[in-house]
């Protein structure tokens, strides 16, 4: 019987540290998920094993890793610089939709148009300069929006297109 707890404590000791080497090792990528998954499941069953021991879960455990590895060798990975440019476009498209609310919300609070028929489009260069501001309202004063929100956003009043 103490042959069965010293062997699982020293199953539990190694899971712990594979789990440790394994979150040092693995790349933060998408797959990164499913493999501290997996390292769950091993956990579990390993502290459970006394528990059921069931060769079963063996074929289980062995499956699973199958699965894994065939995933792994179907995911495509991509240098660095890919996600930096992914990354950059991210952000260049949340300060583009946060600038075209707030234009939005900017009229509507100062202006009788209270509707939400105000449409925004706001294009940004790579170095997130603002190139062009096109408003399309039913407002029928286009020159005190114009200059409201060229003087919110400091953007010349000749880069904002009211229709």
């Amino acid at each position: 019987m103490i042959e069965i707890v010293k062997e699982w404590i020293g199953s539990i000791i190694s899971i712990s540290f594979l789990v440790i080497l394994v979150k040092l090792i693995v790349p933060n990528s998408n797959l990164k998920k499913y493999i501290y998954s997996i390292l769950g499941l091993i956990t579990i069953i390993v502290i459970f094993k006394p528990l059921v021991n069931n060769s079963n879960m063996e074929n289980v455990l062995l499956d699973a890793t199958k699965n894994i590895e065939l995933n792994a060798s179907n995911y495509n990975y991509t240098d660095i610089s890919n996600y930096e440019e992914i990354n950059k476009n991210n952000i260049k498209e949340a300060f583009k939709e946060k600038l075209e609310t707030s234009i939005i919300k900017l009229i509507q609070e100062n202006t009788n148009n209270k509707k939400e028929n105000i449409i925004v489009n706001v294009e940004i260069t790579k170095e997130y300069n603002i190139e062009k501001v096109v408003i399309n309202c039913e407002d029928t004063n286009k020159e005190e929006i114009r200059n409201m929100v060229s003087s919110n956003y400091d953007i010349p009043k000749d880069k904002i297109i009211i229709n």
